[in-house]
């Protein structure tokens, strides 16, 4: 089995019992550097995600074969929200995989912006190369949105596309290094996010 656990910003501490034990009975732990130092005492094979999903993918399925099914796959928040989930689905199936979510980053963000999320849409502009303009054609149909922003798409390119489009009017929140201490969640508009270039990758 193969079970996806999304991690909150609590680290360790915002895991369930439930989760615990299955990450403490994994022979394969996979995750991000951040993730797998919450759990660098544990005996389980570790397997950073900084080497590519197609080799996270290989190796799960070389620990399979081999006859050991028990493997975890950390995440952030939750796992099914633009996250890794769809992509182990994918390559290993619905009946094989478990997913334990967690509170999202989506979520965390609006905690601290102090709205409701009543009737968001939410988009990712993560890893995207193309695409923009029609990304920022459907973030305009919205009255709320949430966008996953990374260093090739940031905050500011967002918006000045947000603007060309003719966006007019929205209030926007830019939340960056949630659960950290560098937290930060800035207040502005497309215009003034848009002016802005150094965000938080």
């Amino acid at each position: 089995m193969i079970h996806i656990i999304g991690i909150g910003l609590n680290g360790k501490d915002s895991l369930t019992k439930e989760a615990l034990d299955v990450i403490g009975r994994a022979s394969l732990v996979v995750g991000g550097a951040r993730h797998l130092e919450e759990f660098k005492n544990i005996k389980a094979r570790k397997l950073s995600v900084s080497g590519g999903l197609d080799k996270i993918a290989s190796a799960i399925k070389e620990h399979i074969r081999n006859g050991k099914n028990n493997v975890a796959v950390l995440a952030t928040g939750d796992p099914s929200l633009f996250g890794i989930a769809d992509f182990i689905i994918k390559r290993f199936g619905k009946r094989g995989v478990r997913i334990i979510p967690n509170v999202s980053v989506v979520q965390e963000a609006f905690a601290r912006i102090k709205e409701n999320s009543n009737g968001l849409k939410v988009f990712s502009a993560h890893g995207r190369t193309a695409g923009l303009e029609k990304l920022c054609d459907g973030i305009l149909e919205n009255d709320k949105a949430a966008i996953f922003t990374d260093p090739r798409n940031p905050p500011s390119r967002i918006a000045a596309e947000l603007l060309k489009k003719g966006g007019r009017g929205y209030t926007v929140y830019v939340a960056e290094e949630l659960g950290t201490g560098k937290e930060r969640v800035t207040k502005g508009s497309l215009p003034s996010v848009s002016r802005k270039k150094s965000f938080s990758a």
